[in-house]
């Protein structure tokens, strides 16, 4: 076997969000860093693709205004520019109506019906008390949220206010957007989401869609495609990666895979903090992008909703209908474009079916809002996502807490990062990837 013996400082294995971004800070710091990646193309579930004119985004779907790092990274690699608003409206199904509302109006949930005046009054009950501990907290880093990290959402569901909240609010953001059931979901988590309400936070789209900004990151940095790697030991101060095409070394690696990628290489992890994160159990999804013809149009109802979000209750296969035209308003391009995205349980079912007949369930599913959708259907691209998401049962928050402090004290030689060592979206991912920098550039300067 061959072995690199002039390895770079460092090297980080992942080239998605978390992978590039820590690489990015650590070249601005002035340290020699290399960047390996199993896939053809960076990004990881944070890429676009275009179809008919359209972009599509195939993963990772919206930005925030209160996604402070990748603002910054936008700003420093000159993409702020592409960034625009999405339609502040949002919508939720009940009784297969879709009820729709602004974030930054929280009466809307009330006037639209989709909850009850008892159930709403709960919910403003619940935010008033959050509004002191949640107004200013990072919505960068989980760790930081670990004294909310004791119970689930459901524990303390003792009314029939309390349960509505779950099924008509909670459940259908978690798994619209995360792919997770709330009987699943830490308090910790779900106060994630409230504070996103609580700040009016408003949803962010890239003109050159998703896959702009990791592509761009990697335009920065040295990137090996194709090299996937098998295993991950320690020896002799250094760190020595397996390759197909030989070993590599460096003095120090940050692992920024999703966690069943990074269990399955390293050989050894003997703190019962990696071992309990690097166990973080992932939701699945099948994204299935829909082009209509131009005589396609909206249902009056959802004119200039951007998502709309289906309850367990009402769903069949499909929890969220991303429509692309209001996400990205400038587009001109004739039809419309619908991202229709599997819960998790329906993508595991239907992950191994053909593409024609994973088509045909998103179909069925969304015609419940769209009856006429199958006539003006012009083409459908499919992409499954096996690991989408990690989950955030109780004691993640509480585990990274934990993992980051004794990181701090003994500067180990590999560092984890992805969207399970933060907050399950983009924003968490790129957090972990500049922590994970930040803590090698000042253990560089000791």
């Amino acid at each position: 076997m061959r072995v690199d013996t002039h390895h770079p400082e460092v090297i980080v294995i992942g080239a998605g969000i978390a992978g590039l971004t820590a690489a990015y800070v650590l070249k601005r710091r002035g340290i020699p860093v290399k960047v390996i990646e199993a896939a053809s193309r960076v990004g990881g579930r944070m890429t676009s693709d275009e179809i008919n004119g359209h972009i599509v985004d195939c993963g990772a779907q919206f930005l925030s205004t209160e996604y402070r790092i990748i603002s910054g990274l936008l700003r420093q690699l000159g993409l702020w520019r592409q960034v625009r608003p999405t339609s502040r409206y949002s919508a939720i199904s009940r009784q297969k109506i879709p009820r729709k509302m602004r974030i930054d109006r929280p009466l809307d949930a009330l006037t639209s019906g989709l909850l009850s005046p008892r159930a709403w009054l709960k919910l403003c009950w619940n935010s008033l008390f959050l509004i002191g501990p949640l107004r200013k907290r990072s919505l960068s880093d989980y760790s930081l949220w670990s004294e909310f990290d004791s119970e689930y959402l459901t524990a303390r569901t003792n009314s029939q206010a309390d349960r509505q909240l779950i099924e008509y609010f909670y459940e259908p953001m978690l798994q619209g957007f995360y792919f997770q059931t709330p009987e699943e979901t830490s308090q910790a988590f779900s106060n994630v989401l409230t504070a996103f309400g609580l700040r009016r936070a408003r949803t962010l789209a890239l003109e050159g869609g998703m896959g702009a900004l990791p592509n761009q990151l990697s335009r920065e940095l040295d990137v090996e495609l194709n090299t996937p790697v098998s295993r991950i030991t320690f020896s002799n101060e250094t760190v020595s990666i397996e390759t197909p095409s030989g070993e590599q070394r460096a003095d120090r690696v940050i692992l920024a895979v999703p966690a069943p990628m990074a269990a399955l290489m390293l050989e050894s992890r003997p703190d019962p903090f990696s071992n309990r994160l690097l166990a973080t159990e992932y939701s699945a999804s099948i994204n299935v992008a829909v082009v209509t013809d131009a005589q396609f149009t909206l249902p009056g109802k959802l004119k200039n909703v951007y998502g709309l979000l289906i309850p367990r209750r009402e769903r069949q296969d499909i929890a969220a209908i991303g429509l692309e035209n209001n996400k990205r308003r400038s587009c001109t391009t004739k039809g419309q474009l619908l991202n229709l995205m599997f819960c998790h349980e329906s993508a595991m079912r239907c992950m191994p079916l053909t593409d024609a007949a994973i088509v045909a369930q998103a179909l069925e599913s969304a015609e419940i809002f769209f009856p006429s959708l199958s006539r003006h259907v012009q083409q459908t691209r499919v992409y499954r996502w096996p690991v989408a998401e990690p989950g955030s049962k109780v004691g993640r928050a509480q585990d990274l807490q934990g993992y980051r402090e004794q990181c701090a004290k003994k500067q180990p030689r590999l560092i984890l990062a992805g969207d399970y060592m933060s907050m399950p979206y983009t924003e968490g991912a790129a957090a972990s990837g500049m922590w994970a920098a930040e803590l090698i550039a000042c253990a560089n300067k000791r």
